[in-house]
């Protein structure tokens, strides 16, 4: 099957090339590395991979990272709505974003490798 990116994501096609030749021969030197996947809008968003995989030859070597932070998606939210709903909200976009990935008939690994909230006191919904 031949998926085609789309415009919004037609850069990573630019950068994936050149990396999948560095990759291989990084590979071939040290087999035991593992190559970690980034998502999109700051590590936030792996919902790309739905609509078309990477396609690397790297079996049992992809892991795929995310970040979940306080102030990702609407920091107003907290403010304005209960906590359980906004906590619920949270969960959902973190499936649909990456959370997608372990489940279904080809699971990977998922790294939550960032998360936290701003600890300075100075925002009201990290409180």
């Amino acid at each position: 099957m031949n998926k085609r990116w789309t415009p919004k994501f037609a850069w990573l096609v630019q950068v994936h090339k050149p990396r999948s030749k560095t990759n291989s021969q990084t590979q071939r030197h040290n087999p035991d590395l593992l190559i970690v996947i980034s998502g999109l809008n700051f590590d936030n968003d792996l919902s790309f991979l739905k609509k078309r995989t990477l396609d690397l030859n790297f079996t049992n070597k992809l892991v795929y990272e995310a970040h979940i932070y306080s102030f990702s998606g609407n920091q107003n939210s907290w403010n304005l709505l209960p906590v359980n709903w906004v906590c619920s909200s949270d969960i959902e976009i973190l499936k649909d974003q990456a959370g997608f990935l372990i489940s279904g008939d080809n699971p990977v690994p998922l790294f939550i490798s960032e998360f936290g909230y701003d600890m300075t006191g100075v925002n009201s919904m990290d409180n």
